[in-house]
């Protein structure tokens, strides 16, 4: 395509990434108030599309400015599809920017433990507690520490809002990864990327990394947007080595495995993806390194998972291995998730066909397999819950690819042929932008978390005045904890997880509401079939909804977050407090 061959260095094709999101973070923030000044939402969505409309058009006419004002079908074509992926970053800021900044850990189920985990570790505890304590989680505590870390630097160690930002650090860093590895493969089919491809790339690779049905989470704390970074790590390491056979990258494919387990246990699994390369589609001597390369992850993952043992014991193994086993999973449920997934499923399967063929066809698809692998995997153990979050670095990957495969397939004048070749170009452009909404990745600039939210936060920080932090029970929210350092126990996320697998121990719990440990006790669903502590799907009742009414009365409520009832962290409250003798 002769839009993408624009000479630039690796630097300027760097800053133009960042510039690039910058400018739709800012356009994000203008069209957020703009719709705020409104009191119509419908209207305020209307200005919100006028302003982005307005600003889709400038970069277009800059771009064709570029250009030397030609308007050739490639020109035309990538630009407008171009500015329409701009549009819509612009308008996933608009829209997530308010979740972003909210200042309770609330939003979602692991929020608040992800929090707790870096409590624990600001108190010097250890960061995995006695199951009865219902005060830990079931995930490996790098992302949390990291994030704390990461806060710290900047003086924000106790912002949730913060914490929120390095996550969407984390996300930038992880397209970064992505527009290398789309060049290296986009190099291998004889097609530079060249500076206009790679800031099309970036917005197209934000926006998987953010969509709303396998990345969801990643602008929140939860473990999926560092999951990323290591993913797209690992891929870039095969491209990069089997490019190079540089030693450095091997080292690097040592290293990945137990990294990406101290995020998420899962991520393990790199190590045998690696070995497996190493030993089908690996330079010689295939054997050796396949074996070096996967045993020495795996001994490593191995080893970390034994030094856990070594500082926590059985509580390490409990929450983060005994608990996530005892999950069932859904070849339906699996099936279904597939199936929603298809666009990330067909993103990769074009790009293998237009992609992998001519000399680097071996290479190429040595590369595709490790993303079939791995995406299948994902399908298969999303079948746990009803999420699909499980299948979020799989599907980046695949908008690697699809990167990866555009400047191959964009279309190009035919001499002879000026209207076939406009139309077919338009065609090209309108399926690109609808594929777009396929990966679930369009967004209204609509805000997510309505405004409600913050009078809700306030009513629960009100309900702490006068009384020690340790001496109210919050089921979900840890914001109010952490600068006390105060390990509460007895939350919702890890009962709730506990309870589902049947692995809970609530004695603790219940001799605790039997004593009215607490002065106060904060708890949504109290009297719904929803239920945290006491799931009305679970075969077995904890007795802890027993235990509650009779030790505790009910003495008002925090009205739901206006709009989000059927969210559940922003559901109704039940204030309790103890029954007089």
């Amino acid at each position: 395509m002769k839009a993408g061959r624009v000479r630039s260095s690796r630097s300027s094709e760097l800053v133009a990434s960042a510039g690039v999101l910058a400018l739709a973070a800012a356009l994000g923030v203008i069209g957020r108030s703009v719709a705020a000044a409104t009191a119509s939402p419908e209207r305020g969505v209307i200005l919100s599309a006028a302003l982005f409309s307005g600003a889709a058009i400038a970069v277009f006419l800059t771009w064709l400015a570029v250009r030397g004002w030609r308007l050739d079908v490639d020109v035309a074509s990538f630009g407008v599809v171009c500015a329409a992926l701009g549009v819509v970053v612009a308008s996933w800021f608009a829209g997530h920017l308010g979740q972003t900044l909210f200042r309770a850990d609330i939003l979602i189920w692991s929020e608040s433990p992800f929090v707790n985990d870096i409590i624990r570790f600001r108190a010097g505890l250890p960061l995995y507690g006695d199951p009865p304590d219902l005060s830990s989680f079931n995930y490996t505590p790098g992302a949390p520490l990291l994030t704390y870390g990461l806060a710290s630097l900047a003086g924000l160690g106790e912002s949730v809002p913060a914490m929120r930002v390095v996550q969407l650090l984390y996300v930038v860093v992880a397209v970064f990864l992505g527009i290398r590895a789309a060049r290296r493969l986009s190099g291998f089919s004889a097609h530079a990327g060249g500076l206009p491809w790679t800031v099309l790339w970036t917005l197209l690779l934000f926006l998987a990394a953010t969509n709303s049905l396998t990345n969801p989470f990643t602008h929140l704390l939860h473990n999926d947007a560092l999951g990323l970074v290591v993913c797209a790590a690992a891929f870039l390491a095969i491209v990069e080595y089997a490019e190079s056979e540089r030693a450095g990258w091997l080292v690097a494919m040592v290293v990945i495995p137990p990294m990406g387990f101290l995020v998420k246990q899962s991520l393990g699994i790199w190590c045998v993806l690696f070995g497996a390369w190493l030993l089908f589609f690996g330079p010689r001597p295939r054997w050796l390194r396949a074996v070096l390369v996967g045993a020495g992850g795996l001994a490593l993952t191995v080893g970390l998972y034994g030094g856990g043992l070594f500082l926590w014991g059985e509580n390490f193994r409990y929450w983060v291995i005994e608990g996530l086993g005892k999950h069932a999973v859904s070849p339906l449920r699996a099936i279904q998730h597939g199936l929603d997934a298809w666009a990330y499923w067909a993103a990769g399967l074009w790009a293998c066909l237009v992609l992998v063929r001519g000399d680097r066809a071996r290479s190429l698809l040595g590369f595709w397999l490790v993303w079939l692998l791995l995406f299948a995997v994902e399908t298969y153990t999303s079948g746990i819950a009803w999420m699909l979050n499980h299948m979020g670095p799989g599907s980046f990957i695949a908008a690697i690819w699809l990167a990866a495969a555009l400047p191959t397939a964009w279309p190009v004048p035919v001499p002879g042929e000026r209207w076939w070749s406009w139309f077919r170009a338009g065609l090209t452009t309108a399926i690109a932008i609808l594929f777009v909404s396929g990966l679930r990745a369009i967004h209204l600039p609509v805000p997510v978390l309505p405004d409600d939210a913050q009078r809700y936060a306030t009513a629960i920080e009100r309900e702490f005045d006068g009384l020690a932090p340790d001496d109210v029970l919050l089921d979900h929210g840890s914001w109010l904890y952490l600068p006390a350092n105060v390990v509460q126990r007895d939350r919702s996320a890890p009962a709730g997880e506990a309870g589902w697998t049947q692995t809970a121990d609530f004695e603790g719990l219940l001799g605790r509401l039997r004593d009215r440990r607490y002065a106060r006790i904060l708890m949504r669903e109290v009297d719904g079939p929803e239920f945290m502590y006491d799931y009305s799907l679970w075969p077995v009742s904890s007795g802890v909804r027993d235990a509650l009414r009779a030790n505790y009365v009910v003495v008002r409520t925090i009205p739901a977050v206006e709009g989000s009832e059927d969210t559940p962290w922003l559901r109704a409250i039940s204030v309790l407090e103890p029954r007089q003798p």
